[in-house]
């Protein structure tokens, strides 16, 4: 079914395709259509170019509405993302005025000045006042000719939109089955058996047999995996730290400088270094780090590459029991006593050889075990038999995965994958069972529905009209994206940007500076 839906809603794209050399995204702000010198230009496509005057304008616009809407929190990253997008939307919309004049679409001069005369702002008693139009145009930087270029611009943009819109056609049907996408339900139970994590032990046949000509694969496996069987040095420390204001994961309530830190530091050194001092009293009373003060400072084993270098540097030149000098990291200032060292350690292949065979038997028998145990689930579900023995014995559990509409991207346990949320929606009847287990990526499911709730067409026709609308809109939005790459593909032999702005570059273009 849900193959079928979504034939259906490609199906309508594609046919919309059909149009979309007419088609455009809306045109944002406004370009001089002048060939002219290389200095004040953002940037060109072919002989047409964009002044940096225009797209400052444009810019100023756009950054007035950004602070409107996000105030204290419009930042340096926002400005920058902001330049990319006006520059980015100024070439683009060039483009589209140039692939208009190629199309021989076009909006007269005519139909641009009626426009305009019939905005609200520029009315007054019921007639065009040029008094505001000319005050409008002083006060947001236009001359009369680039203020009708903008219009220009914008009018073309809707008469592309008018010849997408006109070419949709939505049918009740499809609208139906696009609706029951997007709000039939399924909330499913299921197991997911992890090949790699099910606890199996190979019985002494099994390794007896693997070793009649498994020897050498044993050995190379070994060989291959030596870093697997290499242990490292590892020392137990404890430490006390101080930290100061502004140091990394410092506490609000701390103030003191870092001169300060330092200096407390090196007095509680001289403290923790007398012979009756209790390192792990001093440091419950002393430290900084919280969980510190409830376990003497105690980090337990760790390896060098575990800590920051300086902490790590310290400690691993201790002997066990040797207490550091004040160390410096980003945290802070720490005393730092070794309470115990592991030395490294690499494992012999006489050592391993019986974990190593262990694993090789698993691994060749893990998928059709994982396999075995989900369709013995599968089965013992259809008889309505108990499986919490089966889950317990094999370390597994149930789990939910609450409502879900199969336009939903990530479901809950299920992740993103199409094949479980089709399965999902081909169950009809509580408690009913998978008929397989599904595999992905190393797993088993096994799927059980545990309630569906399904769309009819009576409770579709209430919001029928606004549906079709907001499907129209959303097919526009996705043809005109693909129509902007498909342009900005086509033309960008022909961009040149002079102009870097925000961050924004394409290895595409050419680019001056």
């Amino acid at each position: 079914m849900l193959t079928f839906l979504r034939k259906q809603k490609q199906s309508i794209i594609m046919y919309v395709m059909l149009f979309a050399a007419l088609l455009s995204m809306a045109f944002f702000g406004l370009f001089n259509l002048n060939t002219g010198k290389v200095s004040g230009l953002l940037a060109k496509v072919g002989d047409y170019s964009i002044s940096m005057r225009d797209f400052k304008r444009v810019y100023q616009q756009q950054e007035w509405r950004y602070k409107q809407y996000f105030k204290d929190k419009f930042n340096e990253n926002y400005r920058n993302m902001l330049l990319s997008r006006v520059q980015s939307q100024l070439v683009y919309s060039l483009v589209q005025r140039i692939e208009a004049d190629r199309i021989g679409l076009g909006v007269s001069e005519k139909e641009v000045k009626s426009e305009i005369k019939e905005i609200p702002f520029f009315v007054n008693n019921g007639k065009f006042d040029f008094n505001k139009f000319s005050d409008y145009l002083r006060r947001e930087g236009y001359s009369e000719s680039s203020f009708l270029d903008h219009m220009h611009a914008t009018m073309l943009n809707q008469k592309f939109e008018s010849i997408l819109s006109e070419n949709i056609f939505i049918s009740e049907n499809d609208a139906f089955l696009a609706y029951k996408m997007e709000n039939d339900k399924v909330n499913v139970r299921f197991v997911s058996i992890d090949a790699n994590q099910l606890p199996y032990t190979p019985t002494e046949k099994e390794k007896k047999d693997f070793l009649k000509d498994g020897e050498e694969k044993v050995q190379r496996y070994y060989d291959s995996h030596k870093l697997q069987y290499n242990e490292e040095k590892k020392v137990k420390a404890s430490h006390i730290l101080i930290a100061y204001k502004g140091s990394q994961r410092a506490a609000k309530e701390i103030t003191r400088t870092k001169e300060e830190a330092k200096k407390k530091a090196e007095e509680i050194l001289i403290e923790v270094k007398k012979k009756s001092s209790d390192f792990v009293k001093l440091a419950n009373k002393y430290t900084d780090e919280a969980s510190g003060k409830k376990k003497g400072g105690d980090l337990g084993f760790f390896s060098q590459k575990d800590m920051v270098k300086p902490f790590s540097d310290a400690a691993f030149k201790l002997k066990k029991g040797g207490i550091s000098s004040v160390v410096e990291t980003p945290f802070g200032f720490h005393i730092i006593k070794v309470t115990d060292i592991k030395k490294a350690v690499t494992k012999s292949y006489s050592s391993v050889k019986r974990e190593i065979i262990d694993q090789l038997i698993f691994d060749e028998k893990k998928d059709k075990l994982a396999f075995d145990l989900a369709t013995d689930l599968i089965a013992k579900l259809n008889k309505k038999e108990k499986v919490e023995k089966l889950l317990k014995k094999n370390q597994l559990k149930t789990q939910e995965t609450g409502l879900f509409t199969v336009n939903e991207y990530y479901v809950k346990g299920l992740g993103s994958e199409d094949s479980l949320k089709e399965a999902a929606f081909s169950l009809k009847k509580k408690d009913q069972v998978y008929s397989k287990p599904l595999r992905l990526q190393g797993k088993y499911y096994v799927l059980q529905l545990i309630e569906k709730t399904l769309i009819k067409k009576e409770g579709f026709q209430k919001e029928k009209d606004n549906f079709i609308q907001k499907l129209t809109t959303e097919r526009i939005g996705h043809i005109n994206s693909k129509l902007r790459n498909g342009l900005m593909d086509q033309y960008k032999d022909r961009i040149v940007i002079y102009k870097t702005v925000g961050g924004n570059s394409n290895k595409n273009n050419q680019q001056k500076k």
